[in-house]
């Protein structure tokens, strides 16, 4: 290996010329070619992570979910969680129904302490696809899927709830069916979109 200003042969494992501190370049190469120890694979390692010229991926769901999404959904259960463990989703009615209702405290205890830590556990999803972290697609599985069984959980536990009392429960089950639903919607759509960018994800 040779030094590009005076020509001096140092070993393959020096990277500036002792001669001249100039960076070294393999006989035969071009002088504004990769430095030495820059090899094929790391280019092609760059290039699939940030989706350029190798695999031309559209990533603008992406940017909007590093930068929106997965910090709006952690925020949502945040607001949820606090919103059922102070009772203030019923508002005046909140002692009354709790006098009438006793068992649905501890319903609501129970699914917003859940709630919070899926907020917690979206946090950390969300920051870890903002760093590309591997993992990322699991910790996002394991987010959404423990949502939405929290909501399915809540609506069958305060359906059966008001259906002992004989009271209705219609409105309860079909918004808690529907945020169910809708996590696992959303689980799937990002699922299967970072699938076919897994190799983005190298830290």
């Amino acid at each position: 290996m040779n030094s590009g200003k005076f020509g001096a042969e140092k070993a393959n494992e020096s990277k500036l010329s002792q001669n001249c501190a100039a960076e070294l370049v393999v006989p035969g190469a071009s002088p504004d070619a990769d430095p030495v120890g820059a090899t094929a694979n790391d280019q092609g390692q760059n290039n699939m992570r940030y989706g350029n010229s190798v695999w031309q991926l559209p990533m603008k769901w992406h940017f909007f979910l590093v930068f929106f999404g997965f910090w709006a959904s952690a925020l949502c259960n945040l607001i949820l969680g606090i919103r059922t463990l102070s009772g203030s989703q019923y508002g005046s009615y909140k002692k009354m129904i709790y006098l009438l209702l006793p068992s649905l405290k501890s319903i609501d205890i129970f699914s917003a302490s859940a709630m919070l830590i899926c907020s917690a556990i979206g946090f950390v999803t969300a920051l870890w696809f903002l760093k590309m972290k591997k993992g990322a697609l699991i910790l996002l599985t394991l987010t959404y899927l423990l949502t939405a069984l929290c909501y399915l959980f809540y609506c069958i536990a305060v359906s059966r709830v008001f259906l002992l009392n004989d009271m209705n429960a219609s409105g309860i089950v079909v918004k808690g069916i529907g945020a169910g639903l809708g996590y696992l919607i959303w689980l799937l759509i990002n699922w299967f979109y970072y699938k076919k960018r897994k190799h983005l994800f190298v830290n």
